[in-house]
């Protein structure tokens, strides 16, 4: 071999070793561009995650949980322990904000019982209260319209009466991917969050725990609220849940009625209808209306008026879906809000 097709073929073989490495160089930078640029169901996955920025997936599975309250620990023949499995879903890390609600609804959809620079100052961070059960479904199908999502509740055949109450027909499509309330269930199980004891900070709550009554509502403190606070004041739950505990009570989907206790419950959803209950005649705003005593829909977790009982995991309380909780007699006044929920793929 001359020295001429030497020289040719290191030169070759120099140019190899130098352009072959670019060109896979430029091959792999090609790809990682590629990568970079998301399909349109990744752009729907990045969207889906930051809808649900505020929420947390809490995992069911077919272990289950003891929901209730037994009688020795402060129930009634109402709230009878029972083993209850569910599926995921998501639930909302807070209540629903005052301003979160108006931004849907609109500044003047409900008045606060709590106006004034003290909570203007604090930016709608005090969660949502004298909100009716109907109020918190049409906000939940609104959000969902906003954010592209498909409704979940049909709301057909109201009835306004004399004193304005309202009674409308409700059905779920548990099938949507929209915005919903938990269900009682669901609202116990996140609410627990692994735990079996009378609250899920152990079997005593201090006011440095929960706005709630704590003079009135045992030896646990010698303190007492005057009104909500701003959502997230306390620590979190261990599933990074926040106010469970006092603040608002919270609406949930199902009717008041006693449990189905004879089997294993999957996902339970509730009643077919109230039924009545000890609260029927506790409110002069229950009273005057023309709804029918017994269509009561659930209310969890105690509020910053309760005593330390009605914050019990498995406490139960109920009221009139219709009713008008700015009225200044109610004794639910300033009392009520609620949380958002979604099925989890």
């Amino acid at each position: 071999m001359n020295k001429k097709v030497l020289k040719g073929l290191v030169l070759i073989a120099l140019v190899a070793a130098v352009v072959l490495p670019v060109q896979v160089l430029a091959q792999m930078a090609k790809q990682q561009r590629e990568a970079r640029i998301p399909t349109v169901q990744q752009l729907a996955d990045m969207i889906n995650r930051k809808k649900l920025d505020n929420m947390v997936l809490i995992t069911g599975g077919m272990n289950g949980f003891s929901m209730g309250l037994s009688k020795s620990d402060g129930g009634d023949d109402y709230s009878t322990p029972h083993r209850v499995t569910l599926s995921n879903y998501y639930i909302g890390m807070y209540p629903v904000t005052q301003g979160e609600f108006n931004s849907v609804m609109g500044v003047n959809y409900v008045r606060s019982r709590f106006m004034g620079s003290r909570y203007e100052r604090q930016g709608g961070h005090h969660p949502a209260e004298n909100v009716t059960w109907y109020d918190a479904i049409e906000y939940c199908n609104k959000l969902s319209q906003k954010e592209g999502l498909t409704p979940v509740y049909t709301i057909s055949s109201s009835t306004y009466y004399n004193n304005n109450d309202r009674l409308s027909v409700v059905t779920w499509n548990r099938n949507a991917n929209g915005y919903r309330l938990p269900t009682e269930a669901e609202w116990e199980f996140a609410c627990r969050a692994g735990t079996t004891t009378r609250f899920n900070t152990g079997n005593n709550i201090t006011e440095k725990q929960a706005a709630f009554d704590a003079i009135n509502g045992g030896v646990y403190s010698k303190t007492t609220h005057s009104s909500t606070v701003p959502v997230g004041s306390y620590r979190s739950n261990p599933w990074r849940l926040y106010d469970m505990h006092g603040n608002v009570f919270e609406w949930c989907w199902d009717w008041y009625g006693s449990y189905q206790i004879n089997s294993i419950q999957n996902n339970p959803i509730g009643n077919d209808r109230g039924e009545k209950t000890r609260y029927m005649n506790n409110d002069p705003a229950l009273r005057s209306s023309q709804g029918r005593v017994e269509d009561m829909r659930i209310i969890r977790g105690g509020c910053w008026d309760s005593n330390s009982l009605e914050l019990r995991s498995g406490y139960r309380s109920a009221a009139l879906p219709n009713t008008k909780f700015n009225l200044p007699e109610s004794d639910f006044n300033g009392l009520i809000g609620f949380r958002i929920a979604r099925n989890a793929p």
